[in-house]
């Protein structure tokens, strides 16, 4: 920056390159983050136990734009939940992967806003996995156990397997634009891990 001043000191007189170098040309998301970096790091420390993936799902979730807006209030928008994962889920490249077994993504989308509790409740906690085993073992009434299945047209799916494509989208998205800040390998084994557990 300094370099800056100096060659625009050479082209303007001192008070306009004073402007000129104090202007902020960040975004307002980037100035956002600038302003909040310290609360962030504090966040972030809290969840010592938390891997490096772990942090960066939790960071993107809390503070980037998110494919499905989460409400800290408790008071969710279901019908504009709804909305999202529908936008979420009926991508081509999704339609491109089923179309030999569309109704599985229709089972998907079912499943995800019918039980949109469950769906909220994951998005905010998956990217915590000690806290996802702990309420496995809790039996939380969210957290759905291997056993569980979801009746479709007459069609049993195994929960698990709807949630893993879930997520896996959903993460895809979320990181949308960001892939070279984030280990995505390491991501994907953590979003194994949690549908492991």
């Amino acid at each position: 920056m300094a370099d800056i001043k100096v060659l625009l000191n050479n082209i303007f007189p001192a008070g306009i390159c004073d402007e000129i170098c104090n202007y902020n040309l960040y975004c307002f998301k980037c100035k956002n983050l600038n302003l909040k970096e310290n609360e962030i790091q504090k966040e972030l420390r809290k969840g010592k136990h938390l891997t490096t993936s772990e942090k960066q799902i939790l960071f993107f979730n809390t503070e980037m734009p998110t494919p499905i807006f989460l409400s800290n209030t408790n008071r969710t928008n279901v019908r504009q939940m709804k909305g999202e994962i529908d936008v979420l889920m009926d991508t081509f490249k999704l339609k491109q992967e089923f179309k030999h077994d569309k109704l599985f993504l229709m089972a998907i989308k079912s499943f995800v806003k019918r039980e949109w509790k469950t769906t909220h409740h994951f998005l905010e906690n998956f990217h915590d996995l000690t806290y996802m085993k702990c309420c496995k073992e809790m039996r939380e009434w969210w957290f759905p156990q291997n056993e569980w299945t979801f009746t479709f047209r007459h069609r049993e799916f195994k929960i698990k397997n709807i949630l893993e494509i879930f997520l896996r989208e959903y993460t895809e998205e979320l990181f949308n634009g960001h892939e070279q800040y984030c280990n995505l390998t390491e991501i994907q084994e953590h979003l194994q891990k949690v549908m492991n557990t």
